[in-house]
């Protein structure tokens, strides 16, 4: 039998009654429970304003998907929504209010405007009135990398009452209105966040100064006079585009192609346009001018002498434009040659005989330091004093193409290595067994990882060279100590300074042996900054990747109980509270350089899935995902060639195979020929057993040691180009630039 609607005598005549039994005050305090609580749950929902969360909320209660909501299914957020309830008061008085069409249920368009049309406003006994307009209720905002941004809070009160700023459930600070006593500020008892120079002003609105990518997310503010009365704020952080291109000049002869690469960064991702002078190019002329990967390459085939100028690539978005420029000269081949001085690109090898260094065209060595070479300043050899002269390496980094920095572990000292002049000029102290070397350019620093043993054994020690691309006499120094002794840790976590879009983040982190914490290190002061707790987790963190987008910290967990890797959390950079946990992403994990993908390698008896995500405002989405039956040894990412972005490659434990894998088609080759890898079980201190190094940005190569060659792949053709034979022992490589002499 079909209900009978109400009159609309009858409905004045519930509508009367609704409003005995719930009062407005408490009807609005119902609604305001309702999107609290869903809110959290579909976290992330209202982070582009607050329709689409009232969106996601209708989709969520239409539990038949007819497109209407009745009064079982309001009542049915009793169940789901654990909270002290206004008295006499249910979801399905929403149908009484606010069923502007009489027909009994709900419509998504008379659900959103139910939320929309009252304003929070609803005393505390004993206290002044607290009110926000409901349409202010989720505010958003944007900023530029590097302004000064200020969030009003717009929660307001007569007298003016306090403001509490919170991110993510983690406080940052109160204001004191104008006029207040001493001591009259309402702190909530939360832990503080780090100082990030944040700022409460006495108006109410929060001041963060030099906003940086991690900034981007949810902020809260209210007062702790009324704390069911929230404002929430979204700040989105955009960055403007960055431009360079290779070569800078060049000269060709009539008839021959010319080609220039063109590297571009930005948040959002700018469009990208060729031009000549001034002219936009006609891309549609394919007999003249093509474009490969979105822009990443321009060809100008055939040139002439028509085709001499400045060729400009252009990024355009909402921040700004920028270009950079490369001069294309025609000219015949008997005309008088210009000298054109361009960037070297060369990259060391590092062996048991010494020191190499190659071109990675022909692989041709281009100079040579011997193991007996006398380090200046010292009376020692390169590779120690013992009889056979063999080097034995831990990591190596480059520092601005000036110096390239190696660890020696069993002679405890850096070697340091003039880029310019092929030559080692120092050898500095450490601690026993160093190892790992991280490098953190705007506080021009190197952090050293020592492992005080041949094995890992979480009785580690963090040592600091400052001024590192300085020329000048280098020593380490420790961090702060704790309760009067150096601090033993277990792993060392720097964000990856110097890539895309990664600049200026202040802090890293480091991990203890078998605790389920993380603790926080300001790189400026060289001090602890505070401990992040994982027990409730479950999590002994063992390694951490991190995406300047969005500010996310990617920590791969272990269980305490077993000591298998068993998910991954994400964090949030800025306050360390913990986003989501994914269970389903239990093994090693990678970043691109344009933290714009995620790369998980999901390890098993049989080989390893590829699971590719997306990193997104909301956290991570899946991209797609693929199945080998190789052991991964090693990864490195390389420009990609057909969009703006990153493709992957990847070695193996056992097989003379390396693995590409385009991110963003999911397309899979394999290289052959690439020599045999070292056996897992010689390599040490944790490194690789077949390591692959990415490529500058615009270079074709790759390269990677094997067994007793080092061989260099073409990340364009995706083959073998040449190999370094006859190496003993190959364990690192690095590149390096410098102009020719």
């Amino acid at each position: 039998m079909q209900a009978l609607k109400h009159t609309d005598v009858d409905r004045q005549l519930l509508l009367f009654k609704s409003e005995l039994e719930c009062p407005d005050v408490d009807y609005d305090k119902m609604k305001d429970k309702m999107l609290r609580h869903y809110e959290k749950r579909m976290r992330g929902g209202y982070a582009s304003g607050k329709g689409v969360l009232l969106n996601l909320l209708f989709i969520h209660l239409d539990k038949n998907k007819d497109g209407h909501l009745d009064h079982a299914e309001l009542d049915k957020v009793l169940s789901e929504v654990h909270a002290d309830w206004p008295e006499n008061c249910r979801p399905s008085l929403l149908i009484i209010h606010d069923d502007s069409d009489g027909d009994e249920v709900l419509s998504s368009e008379e659900f959103v405007k139910s939320f929309n049309k009252t304003k929070l406003s609803y005393p505390i006994e004993g206290v002044s009135l607290v009110t926000l307009d409901k349409d202010l209720q989720w505010v958003s905002q944007r900023a530029k990398q590097g302004d000064n941004v200020e969030l009003a809070c717009d929660v307001s009160g007569t007298p003016a009452p306090p403001i509490v700023w919170e991110r993510n459930g983690v406080y940052l600070g109160t204001s004191k209105p104008a006029g207040a006593p001493a001591g009259a500020t309402e702190e909530p008892p939360h832990y503080p966040a780090v100082d990030l120079g944040l700022r409460v002003f006495e108006d109410g609105s929060l001041f963060i100064p030099n906003t940086n990518m991690y900034h981007a997310g949810n902020f809260s503010c209210y007062t702790p006079r009324n704390t069911e009365v929230v404002q929430n704020h979204h700040l989105d952080v955009y960055t403007t585009p960055t431009v360079t291109v290779e070569p800078r000049v060049q000269t060709r002869q009539p008839g021959e192609d010319a080609v220039v690469f063109c590297h571009v960064t930005g948040e959002p991702f700018p469009q990208v346009q060729w031009l000549k002078g001034e002219e936009p190019l006609r891309a549609t002329d394919p007999r003249k001018y093509v474009t490969i990967g979105n822009g990443t390459e321009l060809r100008v085939r055939h040139v002439d002498f028509t085709d001499t100028g400045v060729y400009f690539c252009q990024a355009k978005s909402g921040v700004g434009t920028t270009r950079d420029m490369s001069t294309l000269i025609v000219m015949r081949q008997d005309a008088q040659s210009l000298k054109l001085q361009t960037m070297q690109h060369r990259f060391f090898v590092f062996h048991d005989r010494g020191i190499s260094i190659h071109e990675p065209r022909s692989c041709h060595m281009h100079h040579y330091i011997r193991p007996a070479t006398v380090i200046p300043g010292t009376q020692s050899a390169l590779c120690g004093d013992n009889v056979d002269k063999r080097c034995i390496w831990g990591e190596a980094l480059n520092v601005e193409d000036r110096y390239i920095y190696v660890t020696q572990p069993y002679l405890d000292r850096i070697i340091v290595i003039s880029v310019p002049m092929l030559a080692v000029v120092e050898a500095i102290a450490t601690d026993k067994y160093p190892v790992r070397l991280t490098y953190v350019p705007h506080t021009s620093q190197v952090w050293v990882l020592n492992w005080r043993s041949e094995q890992d054994r979480g009785a580690k020690t963090i040592q600091v060279i400052r001024d590192a691309v300085e020329k000048r006499k280098h020593v380490t120094v420790h961090l702060e100590p704790v309760r009067g002794q150096f601090d033993l840790i277990q792993g060392l976590f720097l964000p990856p300074m110097g890539r895309d879009l990664m600049r200026g983040m202040r802090f890293g982190y480091v991990s203890h042996a078998r605790r389920q914490a993380l603790s926080k290190v300001d790189l400026e002061e060289l001090r602890y900054a505070r401990t992040v707790d994982l027990s409730r987790y479950s999590c002994v963190p063992v390694d951490v990747a991190f995406s300047a987008l969005y500010g996310f910290v990617l920590v791969r967990c272990q269980n305490p109980r077993t000591g298998q890797d068993s998910k991954l959390l994400l964090l949030d950079y800025m306050t360390d509270a913990v986003l989501a946990q994914f269970p389903n992403l239990a093994g090693r994990v990678y970043v691109t350089p344009d933290s714009r993908k995620l790369v998980a390698l999901q390890e098993g008896k049989h080989g390893v899935d590829i699971v590719v995500m997306r990193i997104t405002a909301m956290g991570l989405s899946f991209h797609f995902d693929i199945r080998s039956t190789l052991n991964v040894s090693d990864v490195a990412f390389y420009p990609s060639t057909s969009a703006h972005g990153y493709d992957l490659f990847a070695t193996t434990v056992d097989k003379d195979d390396i693995l590409f894998l385009d991110l963003f088609t999911g397309q899979v080759e394999m290289i052959t020929g690439a020599g045999k890898p070292l056996p897992a079980s010689k390599a040490r201190f944790g490194a690789a057993s077949r390591p692959i190094y990415s490529p500058r940005t615009f270079d074709r190569y790759l390269v990677s040691p094997g067994y007793d060659a080092v061989f260099v792949v073409n990340g364009h053709a995706r083959a073998v180009n040449c190999e370094v034979g006859g190496v003993d022992d190959p364990r690192l490589a690095v590149w390096a630039a410098s102009m020719p002499a």
